[in-house]
């Protein structure tokens, strides 16, 4: 199972200065803020953190469908790579999920796997959303989903057909007309950005690299 989220650095709603520190002790445990206090940008690696946080809760939910977002549930361990990446882990009920991250000048994107899918490494990317549509109410949401389709039927489902992304118990997944294409599949979007990780049901997974171009298209997407 697979989650996701993607953190603007740069939207209002990131801005450290409307945070009180009472939200922080709730949301993060002792470890996590004396990392992020001590952290050489604490902005940054407090959205690092509640990233990762967001991204194993939606792992999780898809394993349990009981699972609730309780922010301090999840705690994260973060190890060193070379720059604008990292690794680490989040620990849930006592469960180890792997956590990757990788950044970008403005934003901060995170993917968590519980390791029960053995297709390999998901298939994820990151694109800017068109501004027209970022004060549309379903504008990201669509946007979002119309890059994942993009991805499928370039990538590893040119052959499906009627190819959609529908909801079971508020857990997305691809189907088609022959059942259900995605193992697992997460949807994230946060200010300017969209992201998302998934992989294919059947042996059909391979490999894709994220990018972040600079024109406001479905740019994002795997080839």
């Amino acid at each position: 199972m697979l989650g996701n989220d993607i953190v603007d650095l740069e939207d209002p709603d990131a801005d450290a200065t409307t945070f009180s520190p009472r939200w922080s002790q709730r949301v993060f445990t002792p470890r996590e803020l004396d990392a992020v206090t001590n952290a050489a940008d604490p902005v940054r690696a407090r959205w690092r953190f509640w990233a990762a946080k967001e991204a194993a809760y939606k792992c999780a939910r898809q394993a349990h469908d009981r699972a609730i977002f309780s922010p301090r549930a999840f705690e994260v361990r973060f190890g060193s790579l070379p720059a604008g990446r990292r690794r680490g882990w989040v620990e849930w009920r006592g469960e180890r999920l792997s956590l990757h991250l990788e950044e970008g000048a403005s934003w901060v994107h995170a993917w968590v796997d519980d390791g029960t899918d053995a297709a390999g490494p998901p298939r994820r990317g990151i694109a800017v959303l068109p501004t027209g549509l970022r004060q549309l109410a379903e504008g990201a949401s669509d946007f979002v989903r119309r890059c994942v389709l993009r991805d499928a039927i370039t990538g590893p489902l040119r052959d499906a057909v009627d190819l959609e992304i529908v909801r079971r118990d508020r857990v997305p997944h691809l189907q088609s007309a022959r059942g259900r294409e995605s193992a697992s599949l997460s949807l994230s979007h946060h200010g300017r950005y969209v992201a998302w990780a998934w992989r294919p049901a059947h042996a059909r997974a391979s490999s894709c690299s994220n990018r972040l171009p600079s024109n406001e298209s479905m740019n994002g997407a795997c080839a």
